[in-house]
């Protein structure tokens, strides 16, 4: 990614240690040269640009060619921004005072991380912020919060800078927004809401690692709901991709609060990669509001305990719900000193629970070598009953980590213990992160 000051209008194009132009040909002056690059089709400058958009440095002298190399190359140059702390204000008078540039970034980050830095006093991208940058910025389709603070103290500061226009009420639509160790420890759910409602529509939204409403448990979320006023809810964007991973408390959290938001019922697809204890109730929950449309969910259940009651804690979950799925990804790598570890028994449970006609084509199983010892290889696989009940399934993957793959004989232990599966979908050993 290119930084800020790789963007900003002071930076001259070209300086000391540039790369120096290519020789002329004999016979031919400058000027001649220029006008025979110039003339070209756009076309075909569009196509030389495209083969140069890797080198900063010789797209900042393809903007010196002519005019019409001028759009295609700052296409490229600022495709991708990278705001460390510090600069979040000069970024903000850049694209509300430069004609050209802001118009083509497509890919911005902020980047809240400094060394020795005071977690509670971080700069945050507050929704006045926000506001007054989107506007500004018509292309831009993926924006990463890293690090940062959701709530400024004093925001007016904004407010106060001449060269500020007033914020639009044009859709701000994002393809992915990822927010990252953001929020400090004074933030509520509340803080975290309004930075969402300045968004119309997010595809993806991937909350990790929130540092927001810290220091609670998780009997804490109903009365943290409760005290959130409603309309707060009703205003947030509409979201395709859902996708959390968080302590239990935050997790119960944001999955409480998305049953609440309608935007969120138009869900495609939903992650909990958590590893903690969540909520499988809050999960049913919101499974019973958006399972009817709900087409991909993954769910990391390494850190559920074995229910004293099986049966509950299926209904519980709501995958009876999920009557449009069509990939079902299930991870469970619990440690060997998690004593109360979901059993696979129970794990194939929930499965049995997605209806029958669901239109499931295929599922994924991260299953640690723990659980596969122990329980998979086991004469009888509850699991491979479960799956063979689905008409349209055509692939098993059993995704292996990078640092415990299978070898050829436990591949072959695998496919024995789900000759079902085996007669009628590919099992496939795919390497994960």
């Amino acid at each position: 990614m290119n930084g800020i000051g790789a963007s900003l209008p002071q930076e001259g194009v070209g300086g000391i240690g540039a790369p120096t132009a290519p020789p002329l040909t004999s016979g031919m002056d400058s000027r001649e040269a220029v006008r025979g690059v110039a003339t070209l089709p756009q076309e075909l400058i569009d196509h030389i640009i495209d083969f140069l958009h890797t080198s900063k440095a010789i797209l900042k002298h393809c903007t010196l060619v002519a005019r019409a190399w001028v759009p295609p190359s700052r296409f490229h140059l600022f495709a991708r921004v990278q705001l460390w702390e510090g600069r979040f204000s000069d970024f903000l008078a850049f694209v509300t005072t430069c004609a050209e540039g802001p118009q083509y970034i497509r890919d911005l980050t902020f980047n809240g991380n400094s060394p020795q830095q005071d977690m509670g006093s971080r700069c945050a991208v507050s929704p006045a912020y926000l506001q007054r940058m989107l506007v500004h910025l018509p292309r831009l389709e993926c924006l990463m919060l890293y690090m940062t603070g959701l709530f400024d103290d004093d925001a007016s500061v904004f407010e106060s800078m001449p060269f500020l226009s007033p914020p639009s009420q044009a859709p701000i639509r994002l393809k992915s927004l990822s927010m990252y160790y953001y929020g400090t420890p004074t933030d509520r759910v509340i803080d975290f809401a309004l930075v969402l409602a300045v968004f119309t529509s997010v595809g993806k939204l991937h909350l990790r690692h929130g540092r927001f409403w810290a220091n609670h448990p998780p009997t804490d979320v109903p009365q943290e709901l409760a005290d959130t006023p409603r309309n707060v809810f009703a205003s947030l964007p509409a979201v395709q991709t859902l996708v959390i991973d968080d302590n239990a408390s935050r997790t119960n959290l944001l999955l409480g609060a998305a049953v609440r938001t309608a935007g969120f019922g138009g869900l495609r697809a939903v992650e909990i990669q958590s590893r903690q204890m969540w909520d499988h109730a809050a999960l049913g929950a919101l499974l019973r509001a958006v399972g009817p449309r709900l087409e991909h969910l993954s769910l990391q259940l390494s850190g559920l305990c074995e229910p004293d009651d099986t049966e509950a804690f299926v209904a519980q979950a709501g995958l009876a719900s999920c009557t449009a799925l069509i990939t079902l990804a299930l991870l469970i790598d619990a440690s060997v000193f998690h004593r109360r570890a979901l059993s696979w028994a129970t794990v194939s449970m929930l499965v049995a629970a997605v209806p029958r006609g669901a239109p499931v084509r295929t599922v994924r199983l991260l299953v640690g070598l723990h659980t596969l010892e122990n329980e998979v290889f086991h004469p009888w696989n509850p699991m491979d009953e479960v799956l063979e009940r689905f008409d349209h399934l055509d692939t098993v993957a059993f995704e292996q980590k990078q640092y415990e793959v299978y070898t050829e004989e436990g591949k072959e232990r695998v496919r024995g213990a789900f000759p079902r599966v085996a007669r009628k979908a590919n099992i496939e050993f795919v390497v994960g992160e």
